[in-house]
């Protein structure tokens, strides 16, 4: 399984305030020596080294009281998926989510070469082990199908489905980008038009 880790502070956010970015917690986009080692397409750090250089535990407001975006809070998830399910990420994934739709062609990205090719052509010059929480790679109409399932309430129920739709708002329209209203729900982005 993963390479996750428990906090040690003695407190540990909630999966809802996680998902909607209000855990209070720091985010590795503020870290300098993330931005260059991308740069220099360095392998990504373990976890626990990311939580170590970012001191990721440390609250930066209180929980539920502001907004931060915060891909260590998805990677946090990641780490309760795989301790929930006892396996690791990508066949928990397969499992509750893949096989039941059918979707056979979608996968983890590991490797940056996986980035490459029949899907995405050659834009990409990222290293997929820094999206911590996992990066999914496949056909546009295997996502489609996804997407599809889980808009149409066949991967959770009505009220959850309600509360990951159910974006706050954030801030006042963002320059050069079509949406006038931009917002973020329990792991889900919603831009209004």
């Amino acid at each position: 399984m993963g390479n996750y880790i428990q906090p040690k502070c003695g407190y540990f956010p909630t999966l809802r305030q996680l998902l909607r970015h209000e855990a209070g917690l720091a985010d590795y986009c503020e870290l300098a020596e993330y931005h260059a080692a991308v740069a220099n397409h360095e392998t990504a750090w373990p976890p626990s080294e990311m939580m170590r250089s970012l001191d990721g535990y440390r609250l930066r407001y209180q929980p539920g009281n502001g907004w931060r975006y915060l891909n260590i809070g998805y990677m946090l998830v990641a780490g309760i998926i795989e301790r929930a399910t006892d396996l690791p990420l990508q066949d928990a994934v397969r499992r509750q989510v893949f096989v039941p739709l059918d979707i056979s062609a979608a996968r983890f990205a590991t490797e940056h070469a996986d980035l490459h090719g029949e899907y995405l052509g050659n834009s990409l010059d990222y290293g997929p082990g820094w999206v911590y929480h996992g990066l999914l790679t496949g056909p546009v109409s295997q996502v489609t199908l996804l997407l599809d399932c889980l808009l149409a309430g066949e991967l959770l129920p009505a009220n959850l489905l309600l509360d990951m739709q159910a974006a706050s708002v954030l801030g006042s329209p963002i320059a050069g980008r079509p949406w006038i209203s931009a917002g973020y729900a329990l792991g889900s982005y919603a831009g209004l038009c």
